[in-house]
């Protein structure tokens, strides 16, 4: 069985305490419901909404403290942190783009890198054409994250 939480415009310094999980007709924290449930494998993806806020020491920091906290309630899981998604060149200006590579493993807390689907060819920027704001895809790009996730995201 497949699990999202997912709320638009959650942080890293949100996610665990905010109630965004759907449990019968109430809404729970993602905390609890970690202690609620056994998941086999947890993606991770936070960081878009949260570049230019703080720094990137107490970005990754806070990270790795949701990475612990997910860890502590879900001990036999592999954790999969997906990058954050590049910008295009035109919303990049400042270089805020931050790497989180360093808090994986490669063993039970792996990186997934969907930029290399994304982004337009030897720039390191989101390509405009799966964008209408610069910073996130479209619905359209949906089937080609998919697909990424099927390729990279599958261990057994």
């Amino acid at each position: 069985k497949t699990v999202f939480y997912a709320e638009q415009g959650v942080s890293v310094w949100k996610i665990l305490d905010e109630k965004i999980v759907k449990s019968g007709k109430k809404k729970i924290t993602v905390k609890k419901a970690l202690e609620k449930n056994k998941f086999e494998k947890i993606y991770i993806m936070l960081g878009i909404n949260e570049i230019g806020t703080g720094t990137a020491d107490t970005f990754a920091e806070q990270y790795g403290k949701v990475i612990n906290t997910i860890r502590e309630k879900q001990p036999d899981a592999i954790i999969f942190i997906q990058s954050i998604m590049h910008v295009t060149k035109k919303k990049d200006k400042e270089e805020t783009y931050i790497k989180l590579k360093e808090l994986t493993n490669g063993y039970d807390i792996i990186w997934l890198d969907e930029n290399e689907v994304f982004d337009k060819k030897d720039t390191g920027t989101l390509d405009p054409k799966y964008t209408s704001d610069g910073v996130h895809l479209m619905p359209s790009c949906v089937p080609r994250w998919k697909q990424f996730f099927l390729e990279h995201g599958i261990v057994k």
